[in-house]
């Protein structure tokens, strides 16, 4: 769901940065209001697992982002409801996008299919084969990942290494686990019940919920900054003092490695 990243969403905008979270019709409730203004809408509600293609899953999701793109690139009128954007106020020519699990993969597809998004992130999400064998990107792409041990960690990267052309990086997060990357610990904690719901932290991971929405929003916000608007690259090159939990991984003679064997 679009509203378990709002804690990091708000966070970027409040760097300067216009903010679109999609909500995928059929994988979440969605809320499509009136036409004309004046009834009630439709919610249209989440269908649940149906064993779907997860090849083709990715690609909806691919194809729902670049329409949302487009409908804000070239729809004046759309533009026009929602507060404070102009004509003017966005730069069409700096879109980057990022995604958690398949919505990362899908952010990899949206950059295939649409060169307008000119750098792409995949939070903690597993490639497509598809993209393994026939995709690539010649433009910035970086991974982020929970830490995981090495005999545990999806091959997908390292099959998917050679085909990000451009510049590329892959990070891991100690003490993340999946969905450590969504706000909901953070608010439970906030709500003081973390300990009710995850005494373990089997579900939430060992990193405190606040400060992972700090880490994920510096890197997200340098990755733009670096793909967008030419900024450095430095916290995805050398290890940061200030953010010890970050672990610089696959470099190119790992992967060169992982693919030999």
């Amino acid at each position: 769901m679009r509203q378990h990243y709002t804690i990091t969403l708000q966070n970027l905008a409040s760097e300067g940065y216009f903010c679109v979270s999609i909500g995928h019709t059929y994988d979440a409730a969605v809320y499509f209001p009136s036409t004309d203004g004046n009834g009630e809408g439709e919610v249209v509600w989440q269908i649940g697992s149906t064993g779907e293609d997860p090849e083709l899953s990715t690609r909806v999701r691919a194809e729902d982002a670049i329409f949302a793109l487009s409908q804000l690139a070239d729809n004046a009128d759309f533009r026009s409801k929602i507060q404070g954007l102009g004509k003017e106020t966005l730069d069409f020519a700096r879109v980057g996008m990022f995604g958690h699990s398949m919505g990362g993969a899908a952010a990899l597809e949206a950059m295939r299919m649409d060169d307008r998004i000119k750098g792409g992130v995949n939070m903690d999400g597993a490639f497509r084969e598809s993209q393994i064998s026939e995709g690539e990107t010649d433009r910035p792409f970086l991974v982020i990942s929970a830490l995981r041990e090495e005999e545990d960690r999806d091959g997908s990267l390292g099959k998917m290494w050679s085909h990000l052309k451009g510049w590329r990086a892959a990070l891991e997060i100690e003490g993340a686990l999946h969905m450590s990357f969504l706000d909901c610990a953070a608010c439970y904690q906030m709500l003081g019940v973390l300990d009710i719901v995850d005494p373990k932290r089997k579900m939430w991971g060992t990193i405190e919920p606040l400060r992972i929405m700090i880490v994920q929003t510096v890197l997200l916000k340098r990755f733009f900054d670096f793909a967008l608007k030419g900024g450095d690259d430095d916290i995805f090159r050398k290890q940061d003092e200030a953010f010890p939990e970050i672990k610089l991984c696959f470099q190119d003679k790992d992967i060169a490695t992982a693919n030999q064997e």
